[in-house]
């Protein structure tokens, strides 16, 4: 019954892109698991850009912030034609190619942008988020810790290297990732969850459930806490409290995927 849950659970935890250079960090978002981090519209996107490229710059992200994808990636192709220095048009194209699901032109983008400035914190994190989904994970750690090196507090990076290294089946580089994105941030449910999990995956099932009953006292409506946990106590041998967590993750809400797992588990367990 063994089953590594993270390939349905951690990927949810927390990636998100990093548009510019200038940020805003929001509150986490509880329901989700997600802590997301977001570009702010500031005059110094377009610094010492030529008024031609300014113009489609400007046009692109209008229409990106319209949800026009299609059309903002051509503005933002015609501002890079009038400067192919323009790194915030690398950056914010990168981003749509990303959504788009052209990974490789992302990845180029991001590849651009570090060509013209090798320290640029955006372009490795946002790479390193484009190589996760393609599973290239070895590589997605290496920009993660590129990002640690130029900006060791980046908390959002701390915790995908550990997701990364989750899916890599390093699980002391998770638990020691997790623990330190937890010492900068210790209401991160994320770190709290992929901590359980390498716990899990290690057969230490005790502290395992200790990560997840933290995970919960921050997000206790979090379906996806109460599967691991639950999976946990199964493997513990705790059948009452196994199925309790469930019962009560499909009463919640999971995606279809899960709701097959947790349906065969309390088929096994007799729940």
């Amino acid at each position: 019954m063994k089953y590594k849950r993270g390939i349905i659970l951690t990927e949810f935890l927390i990636f998100v892109l990093l548009i510019g250079c200038s940020t805003t960090r929001d509150e986490p978002d509880v329901q989700s698991g997600l802590t997301s981090v977001q570009a702010t519209a500031t005059p110094d996107r377009t610094s010492g850009v030529s008024e031609g490229a300014t113009y489609h710059y400007e046009r692109g992200y209008g229409y990106q912030q319209a949800g026009v994808i299609d059309a903002a990636i051509q503005e933002y192709s015609l501002a890079i034609e009038q400067d192919d220095k323009f790194i915030q048009a690398y950056l914010d194209r990168g981003f749509l190619y990303f959504v788009r699901g052209d990974f490789d032109l992302a990845i180029n983008d991001y590849d651009a942008a570090i060509d013209i400035d090798p320290e640029l914190v955006a372009a490795y994190y946002n790479r390193g988020i484009v190589y996760f989904y393609m599973e290239d994970f070895v590589r997605a750690i290496e920009d993660y810790s590129k990002t640690l090196e130029l900006n060791p507090i980046f908390v959002e990076a701390i915790l995908n290297r550990a997701i990364a290294n989750y899916y890599l089946g390093n699980y002391d580089e998770t638990i020691e990732d997790a623990d330190l994105a937890l010492a900068l941030d210790e209401t991160l449910v994320g770190a709290h969850m992929v901590k359980g999990d390498a716990y899990d995956q290690r057969g230490e099932f005790e502290q395992a459930i200790e990560n997840y009953n933290r995970a919960l006292s921050l997000d206790p409506e979090n379906s996806k806490i109460y599967v691991s946990r639950g999976t946990s106590y199964a493997l513990q041998g705790e059948v009452d409290l196994a199925v309790a967590d469930l019962e009560k993750a499909l009463e919640l809400g999971v995606d279809s995927n899960t709701a097959e797992f947790v349906q065969r588990v309390l088929d096994t367990l007799g729940g």
